[in-house]
């Protein structure tokens, strides 16, 4: 996963069922057990996914031989 990377939330969890977004960032860790999230742009809002609940739907190749 990286920027620019369209992801979509994997079940159906109540902070955001199904939805697709586009990742913007990565969150940084505060403390090592911490999980790891993503800053993803999804319906015009910036909101932090937890990445191991989302999966690569299409991945950014710009600048890639």
């Amino acid at each position: 996963m990286k920027i620019g990377d369209i992801i979509q939330v994997m079940g159906n969890p109540a902070w955001a069922p199904g939805a697709y977004g586009v990742v913007i960032g990565f969150v940084e860790h505060t403390h090592p057990r911490e999980t790891q999230k993503v800053t993803v742009l999804s319906n015009g809002i910036c909101v932090n996914w937890v990445v191991q609940y989302c999966q690569v739907v299409f991945e950014h190749r710009t600048n890639e031989p």
